[in-house]
């Protein structure tokens, strides 16, 4: 969750309604494709402003955003804080360091 979400919101013993604002799903071996695609259409659907889906095995990762647009960030390419979105100054994700 954003630290902005976090702050309008209203605790319930630990929990927050509504969808996360950044949803990480990571692709196992048994997963299909339209599964995954689903998840994606289902996060995204109810208010979820990132998805980014992780595959391990081509070492990439996917980052989708509201209205249809994706783009997949490969080993040398690095994720920031607007590909998460929330804003964090000088945050950094390289895929080197998640593949390591």
């Amino acid at each position: 969750m954003s630290q902005e979400r976090v702050t309008q919101s209203n605790w319930q013993e630990g929990f927050i309604e509504g969808p996360p604002t950044l949803a990480v799903e990571v692709v196992s071996p048994n997963d299909r494709a339209m599964e995954v695609q689903t998840k994606v259409e289902t996060y995204l659907r109810y208010g979820t402003q990132r998805v980014w889906v992780v595959e391990p095995k081509t070492r990439t990762e996917t980052v989708h955003r509201p209205g249809g647009d994706s783009h997949t960030f490969h080993i040398g390419e690095a994720l920031t804080s607007g590909d998460a979105a929330f804003s964090v100054e000088g945050f950094s994700l390289p895929l080197d360091e998640l593949f390591d």
